[in-house]
This record gives structure tokens, C-alpha cells and sequence, in this order.
């Protein structure tokens, strides 16, 4: 999770109000997450989110 917080140094206030919002909605809604999985292109998409977020997190250190 601190990798995370740290990557989101780099965006907007807004931006990382939008992410907490839909962290929130994500959370409380098993079907949300279904649908954001459903496809393979979907999870790739994810993954190099996920990817980039920690290179850039790591770039702090």
C-alpha cells in the first residue's frame, strides 16, 4: 500500500479524489469488479496501471 500512496504523489488532488471514489465503489460492489475483469484486455489494462504506478513510486526513492 505505501507504493501505492507514493504514486499518487504525482496526480492531481482531484485526480486522487476520483480514485478514492471509485476505490470506495469498488470495494462495495463485488459486480463492479466482475465486469472490470471480464475480459483479458481489461486485466492487461490493469496490470500496466498497476505497473506504472509502481515504477513511478519507486522512481521516489
Amino acid at each position: 500500500m505505501l507504493v501505492y500512496n507514493a504514486a499518487l504523489d504525482f496526480y492531481t488532488s482531484i485526480y486522487r479524489q476520483e480514485i478514492g471514489i471509485i476505490s470506495r465503489l469498488i470495494a462495495q460492489s463485488a459486480p463492479i469488479v466482475d465486469i472490470m475483469l471480464a475480459t483479458q484486455a481489461r486485466r492487461d489494462a490493469i496490470a500496466r496501471l498497476a505497473i506504472t504506478s509502481n515504477r513511478l513510486a519507486h522512481s521516489l526513492h
